[in-house]
């Protein structure tokens, strides 16, 4: 063991150091209070008494038992009188043989700073003994949520942090405030924690004793402060030292800045400036907290100097201006202002003017700000849109230029190791992305809290053109002429416009707003109701707060669709009158009676997402639909809500989509993502195919069924659920085998149609194969099909390793029956392989050369054996010979195989894609046509 280093301590400097770290601590304290009504005075005075006491007339006060007793604190006769204030009842008893709960009490942030209002957050961390016991850990978070809840009547709000000194001190921390980010910010929160704590009540922090020279060994020196006993144990708290800040820390802080500046934009702006001259201090600089110290070592201890803001501006300015950045200064300083919060150019409240405004009106002097420059500054939270985006544009800037610094001195210092911060770091990423990822179709949002309200009372929504790809909104009024400089945004998509009005509160339900539409802006239409679906869909104020969720990647929460919104009003299609049934292929023009499609998506990372479809909308809106839902089981308690308010058919289209997208969420959405998909819909005269497997999603337009038809009978790799909306096929017999398609069997369907049967067959991945062949009867028909797919699926079996079970696969068998009004139904039919009480015999072909052409198979009938070659070209009647002596009066009946053995499955046949059921009907058709061409012929 390495011998600890000795340290020359003086015991009279510690407690000199000790009485100096408490004046500065008095002073930040009486500042507090200062900022406090009476009533929030005696709520701070009382707390410690609160802790330390187990009195059930006190606020927070759980059980008899519960844990309580802070050490080291014995309240004085003024704090027993100030507790009568809350309680006349309350009676002090002194602790008796109990251990102390709570090791120390404090208020840190910027509670007695230039920055605190009478809005800052009362964050009290409560450093309890790391013994506790689980019951008693859930007895001192009671404790703290009663107090909690006694210091919001009182106006104040109030955080109390349970906190195992022990677990902190060795690199566990939770999140322990709106400003933490959990492991990623360990040091960095303990540097802001030494310049801005207030200590309350109980042991002092260790960290104030160590020498600033000696903060590099903080582990030893303060090991040799207590071992040595320089300092009593009992009496101090080891938060640990900052000796080095790692630096992956900087990092996820400016990730996390970067995510707060959604809501505090001129504070995440100070903290990454900040953060940005730590990473680039030379050596004769410090980091705040050690400045603080190095500052109350040398017997500075004014408050004015050693305020935790003022530090950071000090550092700042400094920083700033030595790297020549004036541009970036002045927005610190403006950033400075804001959050300070002393409107200078306004009478203050109170007379004389409190201390802070004193200290802000000494520093804006010296910036040589004039009062027009004060006075704009002080109006920003009543700043138009136009104000705020121009400023937040500059914002952003420069909160991106301090993230790219930041990334770059990460990636030039490798960061350690550890799942945590590695989790930690994505969850904050996720956030960045979104807040601040452009992307097509999102809705920015412009307003950071930097004004309280920019909505607009005239908002005008026109296009230069009709034809033209850009929409625009301007400020001026119904009637007025249209300026570039009124113009506040544009969008190539007017839903998009006004859901970016609507989102960032430019538009609300006091704006005047009208679309100019027509060839020449010439008409004019009203957006009402519109903005109502939009207040309904996304209310400003929500029954349920929404709180994203960033765990995982992001998935719709709710959609709003809205149909035929860019349509002029006397569009002759959507005022006629045609059957409602299909209103996407309506009347015997088959017109599409949707002319646009906008989806709106309210996703699980708070995002809002707008795309619109003009240009072949449905096809469009399906595919950006499964695109939303590509990595989700289905709509899965997403809520969607339809708007379409013209033409005479609103009821019916707004029903309609509402089916599709029910059909489309069995039919593609739930499907797993090794499967593939087929959806397929009627549009005006034509079929609309979307294929999906995986994320890969692929739109075809058929021209008619037999086309559709064609592609459902191509051999393919994977199998393929398919799914034919009801009414968009002409053909009965088609749509009752779609209505009973099970995709783990494989199925067969037939259509007796007087002499002859059209027969379907969907195998194994729902490829379907047809033809007609003669009709004798149901068992001739049948039972050799069923043996011939049988012997298949054996076949199959024992060559393709991607089929499990596929010997027991099961073979359904169904015949299709006219129904009057040009319906048909499939009717379930039991065929068993057995064929020799029908007096059959099997016939079997076999592949010869490894090819399937025709003249290359021998033929076993009913076990006599024809080989091509010794047939001389007349294999096939020579095997129709034999079939009509076995046959009684030699009837001509259609003859069936029972097997087929295609040899090593010859590449002309399957192409690149395996080999299927499909393969072998395919090729048995063809023998089969030959046989009985033969039969009929001798």
């Amino acid at each position: 063991m390495t011998e600890t280093k000795p340290y020359s301590i003086d015991r009279s400097l510690l407690a000199t150091i000790k009485k100096r770290f408490l004046r500065f601590n008095q002073q930040r304290l009486e500042r507090t209070l200062s900022n406090l009504a009476p009533r929030q005075q005696l709520f701070l005075e009382v707390i410690p008494l609160l802790f330390h006491t187990n009195h059930p007339v006190l606020p927070g006060y759980v059980s008899n038992d519960a844990c309580c007793g802070v050490t080291n604190f014995t309240p004085d006769r003024a704090l027993l009188k100030t507790a009568k204030q809350v309680s006349k009842s309350f009676r002090y008893k002194k602790l008796v043989n109990r251990n102390s709960a709570i090791d120390a009490i404090f208020l840190m942030g910027s509670i007695g700073t230039i920055g605190q209002s009478r809005s800052s957050d009362l964050d009290f961390w409560i450093c309890h003994d790391p013994d506790l016991n689980p019951t008693q850990l859930q007895q001192l978070q009671q404790r703290c949520e009663g107090i909690e809840a006694w210091g919001k009547t009182l106006g104040l709000s109030v955080c109390f942090f349970p906190m195992n000194a022990r677990d902190f001190a060795a690199g566990k921390v939770a999140a322990l405030s709106d400003d933490a980010s959990g492991s990623t910010q360990h040091k960095l929160l303990l540097d802001e924690f030494y310049r801005t704590a207030i200590h309350i009540a109980g042991q002092y922090p260790l960290w104030w004793f160590v020498h600033p020279d000696h903060e590099i060994h903080y582990a030893e020196y303060s090991r040799e402060l207590v071992t040595k006993r320089f300092l009593r144990e009992t009496d101090v708290i080891d938060l640990g030292g900052l000796d080095q800040i790692p630096p992956e820390e900087f990092i996820s802080a400016a990730i996390w800045q970067l995510y707060k500046a959604i809501q505090s934009p001129y504070k995440s702006l100070l903290k990454l400036l900040l953060l940005g001259s730590y990473v680039r201090r030379q050596s004769d600089d410090e980091i705040l907290s050690i400045a603080l110290k190095k500052s109350i070592y040398n017997n500075q201890v004014a408050a004015d100097k050693l305020d935790p803001y003022l530090l950071l501006f000090a550092s700042l300015s400094n920083h700033l201006q030595r790297e020549g950045l004036g541009q970036r200064l002045e927005l610190m300083r403006r950033s400075f202002y804001f959050k300070v919060n002393k409107p200078l150019s306004k009478t203050p409240r109170i007379s004389p003017a409190s201390w802070q405004r004193e200290l802000l009106s000494d520093l804006v002097s010296d910036w040589g700000w004039d009062r027009n420059k004060i006075a704009y500054l002080d109006a920003h939270h009543n700043w138009n849109a136009a104000q705020v985006m121009a400023e937040k544009q500059l914002l952003i800037a420069e909160l991106l230029n301090g993230y790219q610094l930041l990334t770059e001195y990460a990636r030039s210092h490798p960061a350690r190791e550890g799942n945590q911060l590695n989790h930690d770091v994505a969850i904050l990423g996720r956030k960045l992305y979104a807040a601040f990822e452009r992307k097509s179709g999102k809705i920015e949002r412009i307003n950071p809290g930097i004004s309280r309200d920019i909505a607009e009372e005239y908002l005008t929504f026109y296009q230069h053109q009709r034809q033209s790809s850009e929409w625009h909104v301007a400020t001026s009024r119904k009637h007025e002429a249209l300026y570039p400089a009124e113009r506040l945004h544009s969008c190539p998509s007017l839903i998009e416009l006004i859901t970016w009005c609507y989102c960032n509160r430019i538009l609300t339900s006091h704006t005047s707003a009208i679309v100019k539409v027509g060839e020449n802006n010439d008409q004019e239409r009203p957006i009402q109701p519109l903005f109502q679906a939009l207040a309904k869909w996304l209310p400003e104020t929500p029954s349920e707060p929404f709180t994203p969720d960033f765990s995982q990647r992001p998935r719709p929460v709710s959609l709003l669709v809205v149909i035929n919104e860019m349509v002029i009003d006397d569009d002759a299609p959507l005022r006629s009158e045609y059957p409602a049934a299909n209103p996407l292929s309506a009347g015997d023009e088959h017109i599409n009676l949707v002319q646009d499609i906008h989806l709106l998506c309210h996703n699980s990372w708070g995002e809002i997402i707008v795309s619109s479809h003009e240009q072949r909308p449905l096809e469009g809106f399906i595919r950006h639909l499964l695109s939303l839902f590509a990595h989700a089981d289905g709509l899965n308690g997403c809520a969607i809500e339809f708007h379409c308010q013209r033409g005479n058919h609103t009821t019916s289209l707004k029903l309609r989509l509402e089916q599709i997208l029910r059909q489309l969420e069995g039919a593609l959405m739930q499907q797993p993502n090794h499967q593939a998909g087929l959806f397929v819909v009627a549009l005006r005269n034509e079929l609309l195919c979307i294929e999906k497997r995986g994320a890969q999603i692929q739109t075809e337009l058929l021209y008619d069924e037999e086309a559709l038809l064609d592609k459902l009978s191509l051999p393919r790799q994977y199998p393929m659920a398919i799914h034919i909306d009801p009414l968009s096929l002409k053909s009965a017999a088609v749509a009752a085998i779609f209505r009973e398609q099970i995709n783990q069997a494989i199925q067969v369907f037939y259509l007796v149609q007087d002499a002859h049967a059209e027969v379907f067959i969907l195998d194994e991945r729902n490829t379907l194969t047809r033809y007609q062949t003669p009709f004798k009867d149901e068992q001739s028909l049948l039972r050799p099909l069923h043996r011939f797919i049988r012997s298949t699926i054996n076949r199959l079996q024992l060559s393709c390793d991607d089929i499990d079970s596929f010997g027991i696969y099961p073979v359904e068998f169904f015949e299709l029956q006219p129904q009057p009004g040009g319906h048909c139904n499939a009717q379930r039919t039991h065929v068993t392989t057995e064929l020799q009480n029908l007096k059959f015999f099997n016939m079997q072909a076999i592949a010869e050369s490894g090819t399937c052409t025709l003249d290359n198979f021998s033929i076993y009938c009913d076990q006599q054996h024809f080989h091509p070659a010794r047939c001389d070209g007349q294999l096939y009647r020579q095997v129709a010979r034999q079939v009509l002596s076995l046959r009684h009066n030699s009837e001509r009946y259609p003859c069936y195989l029972t097997d087929l053995d295609l040899g090593d499955s010859p590449q002309s046949l399957v192409g690149d894609k395996p080999l299927q059921t499909a393969h072998f009907v395919m090729v048995k058709n063809r023998l089969e046509h030959r046989l009985n061409q033969a039969l009929q012929e001798i």
